[in-house]
């Protein structure tokens, strides 16, 4: 069973209340909000890429997808 129901209003302007900001997330920076601001990220995986390398999990899947 199902209930559809359809309104028709009018739109009507409002008062602008909140700021309000836009987030996009990247590869290069961690976050860009459309203000222009950035925030660079930590860049852990360069830093650990090594250890990663080594890792039991990451030789596994290495062993299964060269098989």
């Amino acid at each position: 069973m199902f209930i559809s129901f359809k309104i028709e209003v009018e739109p009507q302007a409002t008062q602008k209340t909140l700021e309000v900001v836009g987030v996009d997330l990247g590869v290069k920076t961690l976050a860009t909000l459309s203000t222009g601001e950035n925030f660079k990220g930590t860049y852990s995986y360069r830093k650990l890429s090594t250890k990663l390398a080594g890792s039991p999990v990451v030789m596994v899947i290495r062993k299964i997808y060269t098989s």
